[in-house]
């Protein structure tokens, strides 16, 4: 049994990096993909790119909670063009609010290499 589709689903895996997709778009979810991972992988950099498309996220509902649940994550990549995220990369410098995917690459060019990358989205 290989598991459940977009259940800490592995992408892809090579000598450089490993990539997992998970649907986790909750705090709760996100926190626990994010553990699994890091329990895995204990002494790999992990780099987290969460793309926040449910409703709830959306409207903000799950704001307050949102940075604790990325917090065992060495580095995230919040991906929206929804402003009200910005107010996490304030108190956070391992958060970072980009507007579109294509911005990845920039961020790759000026930031540490990762190990392991973890996407979450419910897309």
């Amino acid at each position: 049994f290989k598991g459940v589709k977009r259940r800490l689903e592995l992408i892809s895996e090579n000598s450089e990096r490993i990539i997992y997709e998970d649907f986790a778009h909750h705090p709760t979810s996100i926190k626990l993909s994010i553990h699994s991972i890091k329990e895995k992988y204990k002494n790999k950099r992990l780099l987290t790119i969460f793309l926040p498309n449910s409703n709830s996220m959306q409207l903000g509902v799950h704001n307050k909670k949102l940075a604790a649940s990325l917090r065992e994550s060495n580095a995230v990549i919040i991906i929206t063009g929804n402003k009200t995220f910005k107010s996490l990369e304030k108190n956070n410098n391992k958060i970072n609010v980009i507007d579109s995917i294509s911005q990845i690459g920039q961020y790759f060019t000026i930031n540490r290499k990762f190990d392991v990358i973890l996407v979450l989205s419910n897309c």
